[in-house]
């Protein structure tokens, strides 16, 4: 999520307090550290745009991270002013766009035959993935920051209330519900569920994050990520605003102003944690794992210890995207438009591209040979090694 000023974030409390909300609702701003200037490096690997198209209005000058998602030959990708559309993977080459009337908050996710998308009055939408025709539309409680998953039986979507809902993917209707208490003040966002094996992994901003059955909604286990502390609401700010992950049978997780944890899926114990604060989707090779803290540091771990490998600061302040992998390197992108390579063993920065249509707020997605960034004015890219 984005970094808020002081000031701003003393007075969304306030006018959230005055309007009996749960939640901070504020834009990215200039506190944290200055940008650091453009670092000179050798390049020794070239990243190559292979194609590029314009999607819409992207994120509509909103903080907002509208993320594409990956399908069988094809990606997708929405822009707040409500288009969906659908891109030949190889081509770039536009097969469908519909468009809805309403604002896009929570995009994109695809699973079984749908596309799906969810929006700042609360509502779901499911879209047939290879025509576009709408399926489906479901009423949820409140605005939805993160892209709904499935499975392709159940779709799975988080509300910025704190509810977690599961939907029948034919039809929309709502098969169970569960809650939690909302802070009075967190960060704009909201991490996206992931499912695995049946179970529904969800963090949420009191710290917690959750283990649901996916087809009940039955609350199976949960754990504390981070734990408030501080006199002031602003220091107790602890929200899972980062995608769990999952590796060989450990489940990552990490929070703002919290740590990273490291935790065995077969007996529930963790196996290490590092204090780290990040609210940016994190990467792994098997070895490292790959976390921006809330300074734009590019930090790796040690997978199996949490050890620290190595910390590369020279994009410090560049408001950088969470990681991605592309070949065997790591990728993320700025607030101008840059996209960076870093080499796994030591976080040396080897390569760069600048790309058109503003800076990146969210992850780039990643096929593993490959990477497609979403900018926030609507540009979708595609990248390869050369």
């Amino acid at each position: 999520m984005a970094r808020v000023s002081v000031n701003r974030l003393i007075a969304s409390a306030v006018t959230a307090l005055l309007l009996g909300g749960c939640g901070l609702f504020s834009g990215k701003t200039s506190s944290g550290p200055e940008p650091a200037p453009l670092p000179q490096i050798e390049q020794t690997v070239v990243i190559e745009k292979l194609w590029s198209e314009d999607t819409g209005n992207g994120a509509g000058g909103q903080y907002l991270k509208l993320r594409p998602v990956l399908g069988a030959d094809a990606i997708y990708a929405a822009d707040y002013d409500g288009r969906v559309s659908a891109y030949a993977l190889d081509s770039g080459k536009r097969l469908w766009r519909t468009r809805i009337r309403e604002n896009i908050t929570g995009a994109t996710g695809f699973g079984g035959a749908s596309v799906f998308v969810g929006t700042l009055k609360g509502h779901v939408y499911a879209f047939d993935s290879d025509s576009g025709e709408q399926s489906w539309k479901t009423a949820l409680s409140s605005e939805i920051l993160a892209p709904p998953v499935s499975d392709g039986a159940v779709v799975v979507a988080k509300s910025t209330d704190g509810k977690l809902f599961g939907l029948d993917a034919a039809d929309g209707e709502k098969i169970w519900l569960y809650q939690r208490t909302v802070p009075t003040l967190s960060l704009r966002g909201t991490s996206a569920p992931v499912i695995f094996q049946n179970v529904v992994l969800s963090g949420f901003a009191s710290g917690k994050l959750t283990a649901n059955d996916l087809a009940t909604g039955r609350i199976l286990w949960e754990i504390s990520v981070a734990y408030p502390s501080g006199r002031s609401e602003i220091d107790r700010l602890v929200d899972v605003d980062t995608s769990p992950l999952i590796a060989d049978a450990i489940l990552y997780t990490a929070a703002y102003q919290g740590q990273v944890n490291a935790i065995s899926l077969r007996s529930g114990r963790r196996v290490w944690t590092r204090k780290v604060s990040t609210y940016e989707d994190m990467a792994a090779d098997g070895r490292y794992l790959y976390i921006v803290d809330n300074e734009s540091r590019v930090r790796a771990l040690d997978m199996q210890t949490g050890e620290p490998a190595w910390t590369q600061d020279a994009l410090l302040g560049r408001r950088l995207t969470g990681p991605a992998m592309i070949g065997q390197y790591i990728a993320v992108a700025d607030y101008k438009g840059y996209v960076h390579l870093l080499e796994p063993s030591e976080g040396k920065l080897v390569g760069r591209v600048k790309l058109s249509g503003g800076g990146a707020l969210a992850t780039p997605v990643s096929d593993s040979e490959h990477l497609y960034l979403f900018t926030s004015k609507g540009k979708l890219t595609a990248l390869g090694l050369k």
